[in-house]
């Protein structure tokens, strides 16, 4: 059987918005093979604000294959959605749960998490721009007039 390493990182790197030179936010994403789990930290203004644990024993056990009762079909272009369907017809049924079926529990539950915490982020940071911006010790920028 192959090596697999036990270890992956992953970081990245976002900024939210234009106006943000010098501010950074970032995650890094840990995936950690034997046992199965998923580990994200969140750094905010350079700060880590939150630390994200998901293993087998947290998250919901994720359905691999097609629900009951669903009939595969030849997926729109661009989809990378499991279709049950192959350009050469119907795919077996894939095996679920095991290691992979684990770690794509623990993917699927993280992405939703982090969807859900970035937009928080990302909405805080419109608020203090928002109330930056409207405060009365913001100064305008100047404009020239035109009889300058």
């Amino acid at each position: 059987s192959p090596i697999i390493p036990n270890k992956y990182l992953f970081n990245f790197w976002f900024l939210v918005g234009l106006f943000d030179r010098g501010v950074h936010h970032s995650f890094q994403f840990a995936v950690t093979m034997k046992p199965v789990s998923v580990q994200v930290a969140y750094r905010v203004r350079g700060e880590e604000t939150k630390v994200l644990k998901l293993d087998p024993s947290n998250v919901e056990q994720t359905r691999i294959g097609l629900a009951s009762g669903v009939n595969p079909v030849k997926p729109e272009a661009g989809s990378y959605v499991y279709s049950g369907m192959h350009d050469q017809g119907v795919l077996q049924e894939p095996k679920e749960g095991g290691v992979m079926g684990d770690l794509i529990s623990c993917v699927v539950a993280a992405k939703e998490a982090n969807n859900k915490y970035l937009t928080h982020v990302i909405e805080q940071e419109k608020s203090r721009k928002k109330e930056e911006t409207e405060s009365p010790d913001h100064k305008k920028p100047k404009t020239s007039s035109p009889d300058a």
